[in-house]
């Protein structure tokens, strides 16, 4: 069984998916060429930290992210954070589950590397090959997805939750990690990741 991931990086806009399970990670579970004829599995970082347990519906996902969401996920998979409560995690959970009654909840344990490439680690130890788009390895100009580009480049949606990652080149401040996680995959499973051709990760891939 195959199985394609979605990154945010400018090589997911209007991508054809080649499978009927999909990995999305962050934001590119709004990538629109995603349906709910998919099976969608989405991995997220831990935002949950940072709600209110009072007004929740300010933080970013139930502000920005859910309400234009068109699919309905069948799993979310949350990174663990080694300085958040886990009250607000159980929270965060809750109004998740709220929305989405059938959804199932996976911890992705504490560590290090993007959303992306901790979701393709995942993808490589479950599915047979795996075709990536959005990762761009940190290779060119950081642009996110036009689907939800305005998400990262519109002031007046900042909160305290997003504000580092937007002001901060999201690629980069990943990437040293990233860089270990993904000389390691490429050494054992280099045939097994099949990224699209003009992203970083094909360069990336091609030029190790």
């Amino acid at each position: 069984m195959n199985c394609d991931l979605i990154c945010s990086g400018p090589s997911s806009n209007n991508v054809k998916l080649h499978t009927k399970t999909i990995i999305a990670a962050n934001y590119s579970i709004l990538n629109n060429s995603i349906n709910n004829n998919h099976y969608v599995i989405w991995f997220l970082g831990p935002n949950y930290r940072y709600i209110d347990l009072n007004n929740p519906n300010e933080h970013h996902i139930f502000k920005d992210c859910l309400p234009i969401l068109k699919i309905q996920p069948n799993e979310l998979h949350i990174k663990l954070h080694p300085g958040a409560s886990p009250q607000k995690l159980k929270f965060f959970k809750q109004l998740i589950k709220n929305k989405y009654p059938d959804i199932k909840f996976f911890d992705v344990p504490i560590g290090n590397g993007s959303m992306g490439c901790l979701a393709l680690k995942y993808a490589l130890k479950n599915f047979n090959k795996v075709y990536v788009c959005g990762m761009e390895c940190n290779i060119g100009k950081y642009e996110y997805n036009t689907d939800f580009r305005h998400l990262y480049t519109d002031k007046s949606l900042y909160t305290h939750s997003r504000y580092k990652q937007i002001t901060n080149n999201p690629s980069a401040t990943h990437f040293a990690s990233d860089k270990k996680i993904l000389k390691q995959l490429i050494a054992t499973d280099k045939e097994r990741i099949i990224p699209i051709n003009s992203s970083g990760l094909f360069t990336y891939i091609n030029s190790h």
